[in-house]
């Protein structure tokens, strides 16, 4: 198999910086979640990097972690096939007459972040602490914590 060249880096680095942003990270939720912890680590489509400073980061990781290119460049694959199946799916679903009464099933899949993203983060803390209105959750945490620090 041919080496990746800097230029097919990059290329492919910009395929995964769209596939984030303007694509919501769909196909990303189809691949395994260690192929995208791969994907991050050798690509990082996340981060704001020139294409020197890309290629400085593919090095240094390289360096670091010498089986991640391989492992990235199958997650790679990964991705571009699930990419492809989305794409076939959503042609059936606008293809496919809408039956009145059939139910469409919504499918979730997840999709790793790199970073701790502290607006979800918040969000899910708040939504905890109106579920837990009679403080049942925060003692059985308390308690919880008295038995492990005994």
């Amino acid at each position: 198999m041919p080496r990746l060249t800097s230029q097919d880096y990059l290329a492919q680095r910009r395929l995964l910086i769209e596939e984030w942003y303007e694509h919501g990270a769909s196909a990303f939720g189809d691949t395994p979640i260690p192929a995208q912890h791969d994907l991050h680590d050798y690509y990082a489509p996340t981060e704001s990097l020139s294409d020197a400073d890309a290629l400085k980061h593919r090095a240094a990781m390289t360096e670091a972690f010498p089986s991640l290119p391989q492992k990235a460049g199958r997650a790679f694959q990964m991705l571009i096939a699930a990419r492809e199946l989305k794409a076939q799916r959503m042609a059936e679903v606008r293809t496919s007459p809408r039956k009145p009464g059939v139910k469409r099933a919504v499918r979730i899949a997840p999709v790793v972040r790199p970073k701790v993203d502290l607006h979800y983060l918040a969000k899910a803390m708040v939504e905890l602490a109106k579920h837990d209105a009679d403080g049942a959750l925060l003692k059985q945490l308390q308690e919880a914590q008295k038995r492990k620090s005994r």
